[in-house]
């Protein structure tokens, strides 16, 4: 397909249609039917451009009601709104691509199954969306999705109970990374996750932000504060690190959050135990700032003298340090 239409091609009958792609197509795409491989060779130079005012559908490219659908080697970019919405579909892949310079989401999800591998999200007012369904991202980058003025939007945002596995990826947001809400569950394996401290004194914005989720971060580094409320983490060889900007900020479990760490894992900054938090801290696993416990919070320790790295006022890990 050089110069034709990619939605004129849907409409050719075949139990499984292959779509091939060279150059740009300037136009919104919608798939509804099932079996369709939309194919480039190379994300730089063939894809989906949206550079002109949307009607119906808000992005560049919509997959709605559709199974068993894979997107290779293709940009999707300069929607005036979203540049991928996949809702109610399955089986649904995309392999190499590049979601950049999109006016709202890069991808919004809601209620589909979907991997994204090998790809790059980047430049959009927000990297990710996902609202329900099962999400796996694999060796993909959500960089430098700045967000709207003031708008401290998140590089991954995830809600309304979506369970989201990242792996070998890396996610950076200017004021979020990773913001879990409303059920969502998102475990991260082999990853790197940052935050910019856009505005590190207001009370906002962090690596990591739970609110009624559940997160699990396994052998990966989180540059930036963490905050929970109402939430689950366990954390297994996760390093914390605070980048220039964060000095002052702390971590904050709060309203009834539980997390444990294992497995050697390391928070740099204070952690702040609120409002009949949890926290245990096994084998050699370490909180180098303060650890505070109030309002009915405690923390367990495997050995306080190896558990923490500064004074801590929790009744279950509070043995003096050397």
């Amino acid at each position: 397909l050089n110069g034709g239409s990619i939605n004129q091609a849907l409409l050719t009958p075949a139990h499984e249609l292959m779509i091939e792609i060279t150059g740009f197509c300037h136009e919104q795409v919608k798939i509804t039917r099932n079996r369709v491989h939309l194919n480039g060779s190379d994300p730089e130079t063939d894809g989906i451009k949206a550079d002109f005012p949307l009607t119906g559908q808000k992005a560049a490219l919509a997959i709605q009601g559709a199974y068993y659908i894979r997107v290779n080697n293709l940009q999707v970019s300069d929607s005036s709104s979203s540049g991928i919405l996949v809702e109610h579909s399955a089986s649904v892949v995309f392999n190499n691509v590049a979601v950049r310079n999109n006016t709202v989401d890069g991808i919004f999800f809601r209620s589909t199954r979907v991997n994204v591998e090998n790809s790059t999200i980047t430049g959009n007012a927000s990297g990710v969306w996902a609202r329900s369904g099962r999400v796996i991202f694999i060796n993909t980058d959500i960089i430098d999705n700045p967000g709207a003025p003031n708008s401290h939007g998140p590089a991954f945002d995830a809600s309304e109970a979506a369970d989201v596995s990242i792996y070998e990826s890396t996610i950076s947001g200017d004021a979020y990374a990773i913001r879990a809400r409303n059920g969502a569950r998102v475990a991260v394996q082999d990853s790197a996750i940052s935050a910019t401290p856009t505005a590190p004194d207001s009370g906002c914005c962090s690596a990591l932000f739970g609110e009624n989720a559940v997160f699990e971060v396994i052998a990966s580094s989180i540059a930036g504060p963490i905050e929970l409320a109402n939430s689950q983490m366990q954390l297994r060889n996760a390093l914390q690190t605070l980048p220039a900007g964060w000095e002052s900020a702390g971590n904050f479990f709060t309203r009834g959050a539980f997390a444990t760490f294992a497995e050697g894992s390391q928070l740099a900054p204070t952690l702040w135990l609120q409002q009949f938090s949890r926290l245990t801290i096994e084998d050699s696993s370490q909180v180098v700032g303060g650890l505070s416990c109030s309002s009915g919070a405690d923390a367990w320790c495997a050995d306080p003298a190896v558990n923490l790295g500064a004074a801590s006022n929790c009744a279950q890990c509070a043995a003096a340090l050397p």
